[in-house]
């Protein structure tokens, strides 16, 4: 090997081989969609099925499963869904991070104004 190799080989091999894997890596990234449901009407059925949620949390056995069920169903009537359709918006949410976390914020602030004192200024 020559002098110039033996230097200089890790800075070449460096110069070609992180771009590729780089290049490559960047590929193999899932290509995020755009949920089906527009974000306010995502927002709005959110705040329902977590009130619904928080409602069930002293609620237990059959009980719990019996009233979990009619929650989502008077859920799925208000915002003119089935249960399919429920699960499938729960189901884009969790395959995009990025839009659950930006619903959900919204989320978290329209709870929090439902939970203000009337009059609040």
């Amino acid at each position: 090997m020559t002098y110039f190799w033996k230097r200089h080989s890790f800075r070449v091999l460096r110069g070609i081989f992180l771009p590729v894997l780089l290049f490559s890596g960047m590929a193999c990234v899932k290509k995020q969609t755009e949920p089906s449901m527009p974000r306010d009407k995502m927002v709005k059925l959110l705040v329902d099925v977590h009130l619904a949620e928080a409602a069930l949390q002293n609620v237990f056995g059959a009980a719990k499963d019996s009233l979990a069920e009619v929650y989502y169903k008077d859920i799925c009537a208000i915002h003119r869904l089935n249960r399919q359709q429920l699960d499938k918006v729960l189901a884009e949410l969790r395959q995009n991070p990025l839009v659950m976390s930006e619903t959900y914020r919204e989320v978290i602030q329209r709870i929090e104004r439902r939970n203000e004192p009337e009059g609040k200024d």
